[in-house]
């Protein structure tokens, strides 16, 4: 008989509807410009490590399909932030400086 350790996650059917609702318009309740993984942590009152754990893909988290629903998520967050930074860096509504700073955690480069 096996018995699990450690304390219970926090990724609950709750938690994953307040994520996608950070994703579409929650983030700016919380004054963002732009969604990003920090905002996430601030509007779910979790640390970054523990969003990253969520959407690790391994084994244990293979059988929990909300694991991979968030991991979806997390990943529209970061899509959204890329086409929110190259639309806004283009019209000039944000700082070329800071938008290519943020677009090279896109994989973006100045070559």
């Amino acid at each position: 008989m096996s018995r699990e350790v450690g304390r219970p996650s926090l990724l609950n059917e709750e938690m994953l509807e307040k994520a996608k609702h950070y994703m579409i318009e929650g983030y700016k309740e919380i004054e963002n410009i732009v969604p990003s993984v920090a905002g996430l942590c601030c509007y779910l009152g979790v640390s970054k490590s523990t969003i990253y754990e969520w959407a690790k893909d391994t084994p244990e988290n293979r059988l929990n399909p909300l694991c991979a629903e968030f991991r979806d998520t997390l990943e529209g967050i970061q899509l959204m932030q890329e086409s929110m930074l190259i639309s806004g860096g283009l019209s000039q509504q944000f700082s070329g400086t800071i938008t290519k700073l943020m677009l090279a955690n896109h994989g973006y480069s100045d070559k």
